[in-house]
């Protein structure tokens, strides 16, 4: 099984407004979002398809509408993560990454985004105020309702954080 990098976009209020994956042959996992001042959204995370090396970190802008403009690998032989990704309001980007071993190279990655495959749906029960959430270095993650998010291998959850 090929894992793809998945990115939703939802209005305030929960709802999906689009989902786009990203990837190749080997896997492909997001690590961050950040939303430019003109709406674009900067996608981070690592590449096994792309990029000099077995992992590598990559960076795509996607337009408000889904569309990729622009897809950035960087990494070497060795193991590069993208982890956090930001952008300044001069419009410059940052990328936080984890790096084995230089030289290091920031090559051109596709562009090409699809829909998942199966469905993407919003859950029933709306998104709810919180605060105290706890993550221990166990993994679990505990919410001041008292319950525990997922139940598999990997889960994806939303979380809105207000200030």
């Amino acid at each position: 099984m090929v894992v793809d990098a998945l990115l939703l976009r939802f209005t305030p209020d929960g709802a999906l407004v689009w989902d786009r994956s990203w990837g190749g042959r080997s896997g492909d996992v997001s690590a961050g979002v950040a939303v430019t001042a003109a709406g674009r959204v900067l996608w981070s995370g690592d590449s096994n398809s792309f990029g000099a090396g077995s992992d590598d970190a990559f960076v795509l802008q996607v337009s408000p509408d889904g569309k990729a403009l622009d897809a950035d690998s960087w990494g070497g032989a060795g193991i590069e993560h993208g982890d956090g990704v930001d952008v300044a309001p001069n419009g410059v980007i940052s990328l936080g990454a984890t790096a084995e071993a230089p030289p290091f190279a920031l090559l051109s990655a596709p562009t090409k985004l699809s829909r998942p495959r199966g469905t993407v749906t919003t859950a029933d029960t709306p998104l709810q105020a919180a605060s105290g959430t706890v993550d221990d270095p166990g993994g679990t993650v505990a919410t001041p309702a008292g319950t525990t998010p997922g139940a598999g291998g990997f889960d994806a959850a939303l979380v809105r954080i207000t200030p």
